[in-house]
């Protein structure tokens, strides 16, 4: 599958979408909302940087580079479009909710699966394992949406694994950061949660409540890395509903 960065360029646009996908994940991800999203609209879908490629390249990746990235990627919007949209999953949401405090034409944020209060499921331990020795359960609807989303060529090697460790610990750091955000945030804010979700848990929704700007939606069924047809459904209605002020 190609990881590459997506960039729809469009000459005068004033509005801008940028999209940040989550840890170990692909721009793939948004596969599903890009075609929604109005053709005078100028689209940002970035790679981070350590993924699309290997174990090894994922253990020289920073959370200071994808920062980094990600505050590049808006000054370089910002000088040219009045109005500029974040869609972030996982990882990406807490990089849209950091960025958000220092980047004012952020208009609206839609927000898949933020790890506010992260956690880790012993099926998600398992999987991994599988998947790193090259195992898939394809009748498993999760294995199947975790592995579509995966961006990495892993090894069975469990030693090299080691090296990702730093990155996962800057992460923690950047979740217990965003945790204050949310309750101050005065732009729209679209975010959805999956009672299911192997890496993110439930009670991060104590942290979207009790700001008006904030519209939370619960998927009952809803893992980390996809989403079901119905789902993605109520994603890009959304979508439509953050957007629909820039047209």
């Amino acid at each position: 599958m190609d990881h590459s960065p997506y960039f729809r360029n469009r000459p005068n646009a004033q509005t801008a979408v940028l999209l940040i996908h989550g840890i170990l994940s692909t721009p793939r991800h948004f596969d599903f909302l890009i075609p929604h999203i109005p053709d005078p609209f100028e689209i940002y879908s970035i790679l981070l940087a350590g993924h699309g490629g290997s174990v090894g390249d994922f253990t020289k990746a920073s959370m200071k580079q994808w920062q980094a990235q990600v505050n590049n990627a808006l000054n370089e919007l910002e000088t040219h479009c009045s109005r500029i949209y974040i869609i972030g999953h996982s990882l990406g949401a807490l990089l849209a909710l950091n960025a958000v405090q220092q980047h004012k034409k952020v208009s609206g944020v839609l927000l898949l699966n933020p790890p506010l209060l992260p956690r880790v499921q012993c099926t998600m331990i398992g999987r991994s394992l599988r998947f790193a020795f090259g195992k898939l359960q394809s009748d498993n609807m999760a294995d199947v949406l975790c592995y579509e989303d995966l961006s990495i060529q892993l090894e069975p090697y469990l030693w090299k694994y080691l090296g990702w460790i730093p990155n996962f610990i800057s992460l923690l750091r950047l979740a217990s950061k965003c945790r204050k955000i949310p309750a101050a945030l005065d732009i729209p804010c679209y975010t959805f949660l999956g009672m299911k979700d192997e890496l993110v848990h439930p009670k991060t929704a104590r942290y979207l409540k009790d700001n008006p700007f904030i519209s939370l939606e619960i998927l009952e069924n809803g893992v980390h890395f996809g989403y079901r047809p119905e789902e993605q459904e109520r994603i890009v209605t959304k979508l439509h509903l953050l957007l629909e002020q820039s047209q």
